[in-house]
């Protein structure tokens, strides 16, 4: 191979390194830098990564932060309304402390004042309890008036008149005149009609027998009306004594009012019971009219036959019975009454009876003749009037007692000859 010119031998200059020496060089120079780029590229890829990362925390941190502002915000508002909820408070507790010592306060003068209720109240009722004694005997205007009294009597001697016309109808007395049983009748209806009863023969007519259950049920509603003892066999001197002692001492407000708080307490203690064994007594005393007719021989079949078939009747007089009595001696005070009934063998009296049967197709005595029975309860008013002069009773006659006079024996006698 033939020298190069200028003293350059192939690809070389003399005294100079190659292309290939310094590209080689060059490579073995670039070989280290390239690495390093490599490696930084990759440590910027991650620092970018990191870089966004971090900016991503970042971000979330912002909102994070943001949140807990807000949050703070809030909390702070919230705390304020606190704040002056416990201002509020403050002042409401304040206001409730005033207001306990103002209870406190209203307590004691509401105990003070319950304690002089307390004692009004007492004083109160002392007072009514007085008024109401002192209203007992205080002079006031009755209910009912004479004429309602009237009246009640009347409807009363009705119901004994219906029920002796009933009794009287339902009874089959024998047809023969024979002896009759002894009885009690005698002290209902007077001796003169108890043997009259025992003479007459009842089979076709029964005036006689309706006759004497019409005395002997008014001699014993009589009883009734005026008893202090509802038992038949008990004493009421003591209380009859009584009361008559106060009307005459007393003046008619004070004996009306004595009267009155007595009957209230007397009929307090008539029980259904006591009812019940007056009705019993009752229907005993009108067997023994019927014994003493000659309608039956054994009182207890005689006592059996009048509950059976006219107890309720019966019933019905001694209700109506006690309500007139309560009328009577409760309710009415200003006046007395009493009821009345002529005994036989009395004279007749036109001032304070009438004849029940004065009928012209009857044989009868003058209206003077004596009493045989009565057949209807009279009534008499009597008031004590003060005066100048003392107290006078003034006593009026507002019914009549109605009766039958002896003159009625001569027919019934006839009837009984006949």
């Amino acid at each position: 191979m033939a020298a190069a010119p200028g003293g350059m031998t192939g690809n070389r200059i003399d005294g100079l390194p190659s292309t290939e020496d310094v590209v080689a060089d060059v490579q073995r120079a670039q070989s280290p830098t390239m690495a390093q780029i490599t490696s930084l590229e990759g440590e910027l890829r991650t620092a970018r990564k990191e870089l966004e990362e971090l900016q991503g925390k970042e971000e979330r941190s912002r909102s994070v932060i943001q949140w807990f502002q807000a949050e703070l915000t809030e909390s702070q508002t919230y705390a304020k309304s606190i704040e002056d909820e416990l201002r509020k408070f403050s002042g409401i507790k304040e206001q409730l402390r005033e207001e306990r010592r103002l209870t406190h306060s209203l307590g004691q003068q509401l105990a003070t004042a319950q304690a002089a209720h307390s004692n009004t109240t007492a004083l109160l009722d002392m007072r009514s309890s007085e008024l109401k004694d002192a209203q007992r005997f205080l002079t006031k205007t009755d209910p009912l008036s004479d004429a309602d009294v009237v009246r009640m009597v009347e409807h009363l001697n009705s119901q004994i008149f219906q029920a002796a016309a009933r009794i009287a109808d339902s009874v089959n007395f024998p047809h023969s005149n024979t002896a009759r049983h002894g009885s009690r009748a005698g002290h209902l209806v007077g001796p003169v009609l108890a043997k009259l009863l025992q003479q007459v023969s009842h089979a076709d007519d029964a005036f006689c027998m309706q006759l004497a259950l019409q005395a002997g049920i008014i001699a014993w509603t009589k009883w009734l009306l005026e008893t202090w003892n509802f038992d038949p066999r008990g004493d009421e001197g003591l209380f009859h004594d009584m009361h008559a002692y106060i009307k005459n001492k007393e003046s008619q407000t004070v004996s009306g009012r004595w009267r009155a708080l007595a009957h209230s307490y007397l009929m307090a203690r008539l029980s259904d019971a006591a009812q019940s064994t007056l009705l019993d007594h009752l229907v005993l005393c009108v067997a023994d009219l019927l014994l003493a007719s000659g309608a039956g021989d054994c009182s207890e079949q005689a006592v059996a036959f009048i509950r059976d078939r006219h107890g309720e009747p019966l019933r019905s007089i001694i209700m109506a019975t006690l309500q007139l009595r309560t009328v009577m001696w409760e309710d009415i005070v200003s006046r007395d009454f009493e009821t009345t009934a002529v005994s036989g063998g009395e004279r007749f009296d036109h001032e304070s009876m009438k004849d029940d049967f004065n009928s012209q197709a009857r044989t009868r005595e003058d209206i003077g003749g004596n009493v045989l029975c009565t057949t209807g309860i009279g009534l008499v008013r009597s008031e004590k009037c003060e005066g100048p002069e003392g107290a006078t009773r003034t006593v009026k006659v507002l019914l009549k007692a109605a009766v039958a006079l002896e003159s009625v024996v001569h027919e019934l006698s006839l009837a009984a000859h006949a």
